[in-house]
């Protein structure tokens, strides 16, 4: 019988393994080392993601590399690693490049300044089946059958349809889209406003702050996106400011939880640390810039993230920067 594999038992990763399964799916779960296996075989699950035994008996938990027999009975792939770990993830899993794939990592390459799907296509992949998983979709809510939704780009719409059906489930809605570069770079945009946000509410400017944050920040993600080819409508939908909204206003969001503790005084690496799990955002921001320069597109807020994370500024002077910046016209990006 046909399986889907899932890259990494982040919270993510087995939050959609456990989706798969829901959907009527074999799942195999694919790990770092027999005792990572050994851990989330014991749990049924995560034990940070809070919801017991989440994983039932469809899903094999398998230390990588796949064996020959798992890797010809897949039907797809989902890479749920963070984003530093993509690269190694990918090569050490055994999986084969003629499976359909799709990044469910929301992040951007530090070392190739590229895009997931990009750095797969890299490894071997297809880029013609190669997609992209995004939208407003906070682990800890899903896993417990919370109402959520979430788009999944493949340049086939055919296989797009597929991927609806295999990871759709009871309160869980997945929309299909053909754009992958929007899909992803909203994705993995909307962290770093989420840091800018999370500092508003750390430093207590209030929701008002937050919203125009968020607000200016969807519009320079749309500015990036279309420079680089992607398509407007993604930024106005789940991708886009349906994730944005859900990570700069939920208190569950890492992103906005790290921008709190820099608001707070902590160091970069002592906000990693206490969230303990990564941020994304933190790595995205100079690589978004990176980007942004090679495209000529300026990204305000991003820049003020970069030099906070990079020690340049502390949290108040990039604030200051941000109300200080010459009073202009709203103009919206646009075709």
């Amino acid at each position: 019988m046909a399986a889907y594999a899932v890259l990494g038992a982040t919270s993510w990763g087995v939050t959609l393994a456990a989706l798969l399964e829901r959907a009527g799916s074999d799942v195999i779960l694919v790990v770092r080392s027999d005792l990572e296996a050994h851990a989330v075989r014991a749990a049924g699950g995560l034990e940070r993601l809070g919801a017991g035994r989440v994983l039932g008996p469809r899903v094999h938990v398998h230390p990588a590399p796949l064996t020959p027999e798992h890797a010809a009975s897949l039907a797809g792939a989902l890479v749920a690693v963070p984003s530093h770990a993509v690269r190694e993830s990918v090569l050490a899993s055994g999986l084969p490049a003629t499976v359909p794939v799709v990044s469910a990592t929301k992040g951007l390459d530090l070392e190739t300044s590229s895009r997931m799907t990009a750095l797969l296509a890299a490894l071997g992949f297809d880029p013609a089946r190669t997609g992209a998983l995004s939208g407003p979709n906070l682990a800890h809510e899903i896993i417990r059958g919370l109402p959520a939704a979430a788009v999944v780009a493949v340049p086939d719409p055919d296989l797009g349809l597929a991927w609806q059906h295999a990871l759709s489930h009871g309160a869980f809605r997945v929309y299909a889209s053909t754009d992958v570069v929007g899909v992803e770079l909203a994705g993995a945009l909307k962290n770093v406003i989420a840091i800018a946000a999370g500092a508003a509410w750390g430093l207590g400017f209030g929701a008002n702050a937050v919203a125009a944050i968020m607000t200016r920040g969807l519009a320079e993600m749309t500015r990036l996106g279309l420079a680089l080819g992607a398509e407007l409508a993604t930024f106005n939908g789940l991708a886009g400011v349906g994730d944005l909204a859900a990570t700069c206003f939920s208190p569950l969001s890492r992103n906005r939880r790290f921008g709190e503790l820099l608001a707070a005084g902590r160091s970069p690496a002592e906000a990693a640390a206490d969230i303990g799990e990564t941020v994304e955002g933190a790595r995205t921001a100079p690589v978004a810039l990176r980007m942004a320069a090679a495209a000529g597109v300026e990204l305000p807020i991003t820049a003020e993230v970069a030099a906070v994370i990079g020690g340049a500024r502390t949290v108040p002077e990039a604030m200051l920067r941000l109300l200080g910046r010459p009073l202009a016209r709203e103009e919206l990006p646009r075709r």
